[in-house]
């Protein structure tokens, strides 16, 4: 999987591109995993985030993906993505892990 972070620092644009291995693992019993991930566009201010969940037997619940204007760090895009994106409304009745 590859990140990409776009910065821009005056007149200089700098794009730095990184590859990650990850290995899922599933949470506890009874328990949703959610799972975020942010892109990042080279030469436009535009930035992706994903959010999606999975049960401990690894089936998928639901997820949404989102293209925003801007510039943001991986970090400030993938807490987005957790606060407008993860579904409110399972957070009462389900336990969730976050990863």
């Amino acid at each position: 999987m590859q990140h990409c972070n776009y910065m821009q620092n005056g007149n200089h644009q700098v794009n730095q591109i990184t590859e990650a291995t990850y290995t899922w693992s599933p949470p506890q019993q009874g328990y949703l995993k959610c799972n975020v991930d942010a892109a990042f566009y080279n030469n436009i201010s535009n930035f992706g985030i994903g959010i999606y969940f999975k049960n401990d037997r690894g089936e998928f619940f639901c997820a949404k993906i989102t293209l925003y204007n801007g510039f943001q760090s991986v970090i400030e895009a993938e807490s987005r993505a957790l606060r407008f994106h993860a579904p409110s409304q399972f957070f009462n009745y389900v336990p969730l892990l976050y990863s």
